[in-house]
């Protein structure tokens, strides 16, 4: 079955499965680096959760085509459906989005590319950062694996009467408290334990749903907390949109090689969607500030 032919079935199991007060239609939906995703959703309501059919058509490729296939993708819709509308806060945020004082305190943000989210950015609130924006969510929690989050555009900030620099500050406030930050050693990430004596030279910074955690390195006081485990000013490399990685920094030969370092696991390790930067950044301590390493 070809992917339009599995859509448009899809649509209809969907459709049947919500009932005739439903309107499921399809939704294009844009994410990250240009990445984009057929979704359905119920436009019946004020806000719906998307699922995004791609990933669940290449589940129903790889178990054969089969009608016993389908019946799988489907029950996938409806558990992710389902998880997306779970819980009685979750409900109440979708439910009053519209009020700006009821999402306040789910007021987060992500860290993505300038360069890869032109378009995406012209249609978003954003604050710029070196070479990277600062864009504004409201994030909904975590079920198993999957943190749930909504992504506010210019016209959500319209509705709420509100600009980009009261969202930045909302958010810079409330992301510590909504999406911890999580630092580790890496060797201790890994599980490896370290010699009698051995100190840690690489830290994960992230946060605790590991969802965007690359945002955790604009966190009020988390750097000169890694400096002072580190010992002095830092280099940031940028592992993903997910999670970056401190290291001591030493000199400029040695950011030059750390940008090789991180513009090769780009090409060959991490996807398009997840990449966040080809730089490597530098904390200055006595400054508590962040530029990027020439």
């Amino acid at each position: 079955m070809r992917f339009e032919e599995f859509v448009k079935k899809a649509k209809e199991w969907m459709q049947d499965w919500l009932g005739t007060d439903a309107q499921v239609r399809t939704k294009m939906m844009r994410k990250n680096n240009g990445a984009a995703y057929t979704g359905l959703h119920d436009e019946s309501r004020e806000v719906s959760a998307v699922i995004y059919l791609e990933p669940i058509y290449q589940k129903y490729l790889e178990n054969g085509e089969t009608e016993e296939a389908f019946e799988k993708a489907m029950e996938e819709i409806k558990e992710r459906y389902g998880k997306a509308d779970r819980g009685e806060e979750i409900r109440r945020l979708l439910k009053g989005f519209g009020n700006f004082e009821t999402v306040k305190g789910n007021l987060a943000f992500r860290l993505v590319s300038q360069a890869k989210n032109r378009e995406l950015l012209r249609d978003i609130p954003h604050v710029d950062f070196l070479d990277l924006a600062v864009v504004f969510e409201v994030y909904l929690g975590l079920d198993g694996k999957n943190a749930y989050s909504i992504v506010i555009t210019n016209e959500d900030m319209a509705t709420w009467n509100m600009d980009a620099e009261e969202l930045y500050r909302t958010a810079m406030a409330n992301a510590p408290i909504v999406k911890p930050a999580s630092l580790w050693g890496l060797k201790e990430a890994l599980g490896v334990r370290n010699a009698e004596g051995e100190r840690e030279m690489f830290y994960v910074l992230t946060n605790e749903p590991a969802a965007y955690g690359a945002a955790a390195m604009l966190y009020e006081g988390v750097l000169r907390k890694a400096s002072d485990q580190l010992g002095g000013d830092l280099v940031i490399l940028p592992s993903s949109i997910h999670e970056v990685l401190l290291a001591p920094w030493i000199s400029k030969t040695d950011s030059r090689a750390m940008k090789e370092i991180v513009r090769r696991v780009n090409e060959t390790e991490v996807s398009d969607e997840e990449q966040l930067s080809d730089h490597v950044y530098w904390y200055i301590r006595s400054e508590d500030r962040i530029e990027i390493a020439e």
